[in-house]
């Protein structure tokens, strides 16, 4: 192989990376807290509950895109989901459980069985 082609593709790679870095993008993987609610589900049955529920909380945030990070102990699940701007409106859309709790964007559900 030449000794040219094994120091290309490394030096393509880092040239993109300070071609992404550098060009103002302004992407982010952090939650904005003012779109973001933080819910606690309790009484989730399953394991297949639990991914039918993340795929309905999916289809309640604002637009087409969302970020969502959980976490599950037992039967509560603990999620930040985002973008959601209006809390009541969520709130009023929650059909799978009773909203038992609300303190600003802190919710917490207690699920139907």
């Amino acid at each position: 192989m030449h000794p040219g082609r094994t120091c290309m593709l490394p030096c393509l790679a880092l040239m993109a990376a300070m071609l992404f870095t550098t060009s103002g993008c302004n992407i982010s993987l952090e939650q904005d807290p003012a779109t973001t609610v933080n819910l606690v589900i309790t009484g989730i049955e399953s394991e297949d509950a639990r991914a039918e529920l993340k795929e309905t909380l999916t289809r309640m945030t604002d637009g087409s895109g969302h970020m969502m990070s959980s976490k599950t102990v037992g039967d509560k699940m603990t999620v930040s989901l985002s973008p959601v701007t209006d809390v009541q409106s969520f709130i009023d859309a929650v059909s799978f459980g009773t909203v038992t709790e609300v303190d600003g964007r802190n919710i917490t559900i207690e699920c139907k069985p």
